[in-house]
């Protein structure tokens, strides 16, 4: 199933530029992670990062394969000699986007997407000596949001977008906020 989705975005790419529909852009952007839910109870606020190929398929629609990352550190609480036991959750999937119509060159839009998430906590040391053994599955996810875009430029417009994000944990859900800025081009 990983192996699919890098396919289906170059295939998806590739049918874009061959049927002469408007050219290819790219969407990437660095941010925060608000821990939410069984995340809130133990890490920290996390740094969050996407890359996305942005295909406009209508007016106004876009479908975009992309891939982020999401890092949570683990919330020490003062113990001096504690490592490890971050969160890292690495996600290749598809978002679909709406941009609302404007004259503005602000522009108004909801995201939703799914994937596949790699997603882990590290192993957790205590002067050195390994007190939890790190672990890791691969489950799916989903997200939904919203944001604005702006900029003058047909070319390049920046962006901000908050969404609410899921993994669809074994256990309990892994769950959190990121809030994005970023570029497209």
């Amino acid at each position: 199933m990983k192996r699919m989705i890098p396919v289906v975005a170059c295939a998806l790419m590739l049918a874009s530029v061959a049927y002469g529909q408007k050219p290819v852009r790219f969407l990437a952007g660095v941010g925060i992670g608000l821990p939410t839910g069984d995340l809130s109870n133990g890490w920290n606020l996390g740094f969050h990062g996407r890359f996305n190929v942005v295909i406009e398929s209508s007016p106004g629609f876009t479908i975009e394969p992309n891939f982020q990352f999401d890092l949570f550190p683990l919330d020490k609480q003062g113990i001096s000699g504690l490592s490890g036991g971050g969160v890292h959750a690495l996600i290749f999937g598809a978002d679909f986007r709406y941009l609302f119509p404007s004259s503005s060159p602000t522009r108004f839009f909801v995201v939703g997407g799914a994937g596949i998430a790699a997603w882990g906590i590290s192993d957790l040391r205590y002067q050195g000596d390994l007190e939890v053994a790190g672990d890791s599955e691969t489950k799916p996810s989903f997200s939904f949001g919203w944001g604005i875009m702006f900029g003058s430029s047909p070319t390049m417009k920046y962006f901000v977008e908050m969404r609410y994000s899921t993994i669809l944990s074994s256990g309990s859900d892994v769950t959190w906020v990121p809030i994005t800025f970023g570029l497209k081009f």
